[in-house]
């Protein structure tokens, strides 16, 4: 009996199986555990899947797309959403998804049980994730990637909006995220978040820094990534 391969397409820093590495999920902070955890599912079925280096689409018997691909070699594809229409709009065209044999998404708009699945598909595994409870809850924080858009609707001016102000203010900040310069992200400071968000609003600026805003300017990332470990989300496995 011919064994079910299938292919994981994943972006470049992913490549040669890394997205399945123990070793690389801890040391990146268990952000693969929702990766390994799929391709566990898999194995038990007795079915295989690599990433695309290892394993071409086109020697497979499936794909599996991390968001909308530039190219589409594959005959049996099946799609996990995860960036927002402003940075991939085909990730939430349903015209383009629905060539896909299965796409699983967060939009609610399309849902429907059947060819759209409901996956939420968190960041970080926080349950192995180590915090740290610093003795000074003093100031503020702000915990995201740097990134930028031209599209109209993008948030991402805000973030770097809020980085000046504070910068220019006398208030303690904290600013941890990829590609804010040298600047890289302590993931002990989640805890501090949390207790964080507590704080009272600065006089000087009409802007308060509260969980609803938070989530809203770049930590939807850490609220959903709650909902999956409460919820633990297993990725279909019938194709």
């Amino acid at each position: 009996m011919k064994k079910i391969k299938g292919t994981f397409f994943v972006e470049k820093e992913y490549l040669d199986n890394k997205i399945f590495s123990i070793q690389e999920n801890k040391k990146n902070h268990y952000k693969y555990s929702k990766y390994i955890s799929i391709r566990d599912g898999f194995l038990k079925k007795g079915i295989e899947i690599n990433t695309q280096d290892i394993s071409k689409e086109s020697d497979t018997d499936f794909t599996i797309y991390l968001d909308y691909p530039k190219r589409i070699l594959a005959k049996k594809k099946y799609i996990i959403v995860r960036e927002s229409r402003i940075i991939i709009p085909n990730n939430h065209n349903y015209k383009k998804l629905n060539k896909f044999n299965k796409i699983f998404t967060y939009n609610d708009k399309l849902v429907d049980n059947t060819k759209f699945i409901k996956f939420i598909n968190g960041s970080y595994d926080f349950s192995k994730v180590k915090t740290y409870k610093s003795e000074s809850q003093n100031g503020y924080v702000l915990i995201c990637r740097n990134k930028k858009s031209f599209k109209d609707g993008e948030s991402y001016t805000l973030r770097n909006q809020i980085v000046t102000f504070f910068e220019s203010s006398n208030l303690t900040f904290d600013l941890y995220g990829f590609g804010w310069d040298k600047k890289n992200f302590n993931y002990k400071i989640i805890e501090v978040l949390f207790n964080r968000m507590k704080m009272k609003r600065p006089t000087s600026w009409n802007f308060y820094i509260g969980p609803i805003h938070i989530i809203i300017i770049g930590f939807i990332e850490v609220f959903w990534s709650v909902i999956w470990i409460r919820r633990k989300i297993e990725f279909p496995i019938s194709i």
